[in-house]
């Protein structure tokens, strides 16, 4: 994600308030205090929280934003074994589109949850599958990483025992 279309996402509510609060709180703080230096440092902090929340990692934002559900657990098990994996830079798309798989996921999980029909739940496993099969690829995808590593260490060995 470039910085140009970090600035065009939302700014998630939860953070809003928080910089709301933190500017307001401060502000009131500098006037009860007569300390001047925090009616210009708290909004700074206000703005600089909202900026945090933008810029945060997609990942952090979905994460942030679902609650405890099978898409969760399922998104982090992804994410963890994403975090192993050496080369990340090939290792973001497949997050990417965890990530709004899990999404996904947790919407037809409310819909369930609320007696939709059949096409929620044939969407809801297929959309399991999904993740479960990029965590296995993310498994296999690390294996292989050790295992060249390995070879190349013993190739290594060889050559000073040689």
């Amino acid at each position: 994600m470039t910085s140009a279309q970090a600035w065009r996402e939302p700014v998630p509510v939860g953070i809003l308030a928080l910089a709301a609060a933190v500017a307001i709180g401060g502000s009131a703080a500098a006037i009860l205090a007569q300390t001047p230096v925090l009616l210009i440092t708290s909004p700074v902090m206000g703005v600089l929280l909202g900026c945090a929340a933008v810029l945060a990692p997609l990942r952090v934002r979905i994460l942030h934003q679902l609650p405890e559900s099978q898409a969760r657990d399922l998104l982090l098990d992804l994410l963890r074994r994403a975090d192993i994996v050496a080369s990340r830079a090939q290792v973001k798309p497949l997050v990417a589109a965890a990530c709004e798989a899990a999404r996904q996921l947790y919407v037809l999980e409310a819909h369930l949850a609320l007696g939709a029909d059949e096409r929620c739940r044939t969407g809801k496993e297929m959309l399991v599958r999904r993740l479960q099969a990029a965590s296995a690829a993310l498994t296999r995808w690390e294996a292989s990483e050790v295992w060249q590593i390995e070879a190349e260490l013993s190739e290594q060995v060889e050559a000073l025992l040689a």
